[in-house]
């Protein structure tokens, strides 16, 4: 059963580990910004996805 705790725990989850992602491929110079969205964005759908698989388990 998914609740809006789990969803929030989930969605906060996705977000640190992308901010984390990106902090480290900040240090790299090469890094262009469009990259950085996109993983950041990736990451976000991820956790959410994986949400999503464990409800309909």
């Amino acid at each position: 059963m998914r609740t809006d705790r789990d969803l929030a725990y989930h969605a906060r989850r996705a977000h640190d580990e992308a901010i984390q992602a990106i902090r480290s491929l900040s240090n790299s110079a090469s890094v262009r910004h469009e990259e950085l969205c996109r993983l950041h964005c990736h990451r976000v759908l991820e956790g959410l996805r994986d949400n999503e698989v464990r409800e309909a388990a």
